[in-house]
């Protein structure tokens, strides 16, 4: 359970990051399990850099089967892995 939310949260942050800028995850919930393995839904804020004020709170979605993470949805957003 806290392997599942640490991989889907670094995960998360690392999607966010993808385009450049500064993402830091807020918050996670519990997994819930899934027939492959499980999801994990939480909220990643995402600035311009570390010091910014411009965030902006996205929420996330992440799927783990097999022991690894296999995608990142963000609303409107799909990462495979």
């Amino acid at each position: 359970s806290e392997e599942a939310i640490t991989n889907c949260a670094l995960a998360a942050r690392d999607e966010a990051e993808r385009d450049g800028g500064y993402a830091e995850v807020r918050q996670v919930q519990e997994p819930r399990e899934t027939r492959n393995g499980y999801d994990v839904e939480g909220d990643v804020e995402v600035r311009s850099g570390w010091r910014a004020q411009d965030g902006q709170d996205r929420h996330f979605t992440c799927s783990g089967q097999n022991g690894r993470i296999a995608e990142v949805y963000f609303r409107g957003d799909r990462a495979a892995r």
